[in-house]
């Protein structure tokens, strides 16, 4: 029953980011056309420090009222109301800064942006906090409709603006339009749940759960936004806009094949913990091994083709954002695995352990962001393949402690998918040499159906039971 109802909560949650994903990259189409790397540039900085400070704000509250036990009425308000009042805190601060914020960035047009996407932390924190009735419910529909819409309809609000040249100012136009209309959605679908209630003793039980999560969750946007200091600094609004496009196709990958794995998880181990705290070890190898089925080729296949997908759809104008995008996409690979791991340690009730991991890959990114950032943007994508390398393999060793689980028989586990990966980028090396010079849409198109299409054998050849699971998986499903 619990694997029926996470499958359907995956089905729901894939759709929704897949229709979500693809308005935004419409989107993202247009404004390419209409704007200049340095206007991206310009939003990227501003939202890097809001990021940041949002993640510090939202107290890591949203996570801890997934995985604790008691949840009504008065857990939600207290639950909220902290996480607003730090969110209130945080953009007072965050305006403060944005004098000095433009200085180190070297960039006027940032002290402009900073007050509406401090607003849109506040609203966006407190949005977070209600959403948590869908999440712990697996009731992902929603969540996938309500995505659909407020994307889209932000994207319209905010298209008018970048084609009479607003720049920046039309991306955050849309950034505060969507955080707006996802709240007034969220309310549509639930109620306004939120009372003048605030329970002390709840609020002390959730942050010490929640507080760990928190400073491992602002770790992660630490690395996912720490590029962009040094990027901003010492390369310039130009090459920040270049990394920004990069990392929004990396962010547009994660969405649709990482958030849906996450979204379902962290509730489903959690579940699987609460009720039958020794099948977790075999739930989690599982979920290991068919996001490495589902997940891996499409990475790979970007990888192997990113140059081509950036120069077809955006222009010549963005290559730069293209060979960046290469290392990017196999950073990416494990940044899903991250998903995975984080999920279950925090499932298994072990917060600090994930900061403690987190941490090092922190310390670890830092240094060869600053020793590699002023060689060039290629060489900023080869330091965050490099630090995803380094935190993934130690926290997944970590996971593995935990459970009780040999890390060699868990690789071993997945030696299939790792050789099938290989002869995918064998197939799509040997297509661009095979046809040097060729349109960016033949290789695109021909290459990376040929690179799935080896792939998809060699998955067949080596572990062809997956195959029968997954479809096993999705015809109960649709049975039901």
């Amino acid at each position: 029953m619990i694997m029926k109802k996470a499958i359907k909560a995956l089905i729901w949650s894939l759709v929704g980011q897949i229709g979500s994903s693809g308005i935004s990259t419409i989107f993202i189409l247009v404004f390419a056309r209409f704007m200049p790397p340095a206007e991206f540039g310009v939003f990227a900085a501003g939202a890097m420090v809001t990021n940041l400070a949002s993640m510090l704000a939202g107290l890591g509250l949203a996570t801890a009222l997934v995985q604790q036990k008691q949840f009504d009425t008065t857990t939600i308000s207290t639950a909220f109301w902290l996480a607003t009042a730090a969110a209130a805190v945080f953009a007072v601060a965050a305006v403060a800064l944005a004098g000095p914020i433009a200085l180190l960035f070297q960039d006027p047009r940032i002290h402009g942006i900073m007050l509406p996407l401090a607003i849109t932390m506040i609203v966006s924190n407190g949005t977070a906090i209600l959403t948590t009735v869908l999440r712990r419910d697996l009731d992902l529909r929603a969540l996938s409709l309500r995505a659909f819409v407020v994307n889209l309809a932000a994207g319209l609000i905010a298209t008018p603006l970048v084609m009479t040249g607003h720049g920046a100012a039309a991306l955050v136009t849309q950034s505060v339009a969507n955080a707006v209309l996802s709240l007034i959605a969220t309310i549509v679908l639930l109620g306004w749940r939120v009372r003048l209630r605030f329970d002390r003793d709840a609020a002390k039980e959730m942050l010490q759960y929640s507080i760990p999560v928190m400073k491992s969750d602002f770790l992660n946007i630490a690395n996912l936004e720490s590029p962009k200091l040094f990027i901003g600094v010492l390369l310039g609004s130009d090459a920040l806009g270049l990394y920004s496009m990069a990392n929004r196709l990396l962010n547009l990958l994660l969405q649709v094949f990482g958030t849906p794995l996450s979204s379902v998880a962290f509730p489903l181990l959690s579940e699987v913990y609460r009720n039958e705290p020794k099948q977790v070890g075999k739930l989690y190898i599982r979920i290991l091994k068919l996001t490495a089925v589902t997940i891996l080729p499409v990475f790979l296949v970007f990888s192997s083709f990113g140059v081509d997908i950036v120069t077809l759809f955006f222009g010549p104008n963005w290559e730069g954002a293209g060979f960046l995008s290469v290392w990017m996409s196999l950073s990416g690979i494990l940044l899903v695995l991250g998903y995975v791991n984080g999920a279950t340690i925090m499932a298994i009730g072990y917060p600090q352990q994930r900061y403690r991991y987190i941490l090092a890959g922190v310390l670890v990114g830092t240094i060869l962001l600053a020793a590699m950032t002023p060689l060039g943007l290629a060489w900023v994508g080869v330091a965050l393949l490099l630090r995803a390398l380094f935190t993934e393999v130690l926290l997944t060793r970590g996971v593995l402690r935990l459970l009780g689980m040999a890390f060699p028989n868990a690789v071993s586990s997945l030696m299939p998918q790792a050789i099938a990966g290989i002869a995918l980028v064998t197939t799509a090396v040997a297509v661009q040499l095979e046809f040097t010079g060729a349109s960016a849409l033949f290789s695109v198109a021909f290459g990376g159906t040929a690179a799935l299409g080896s792939y998809v054998v060699s998955t067949w050849i080596l572990d062809r039971g997956v195959f029968a699971q997954l479809s096993c998986l999705f015809r109960k499903q649709v049975a039901e």
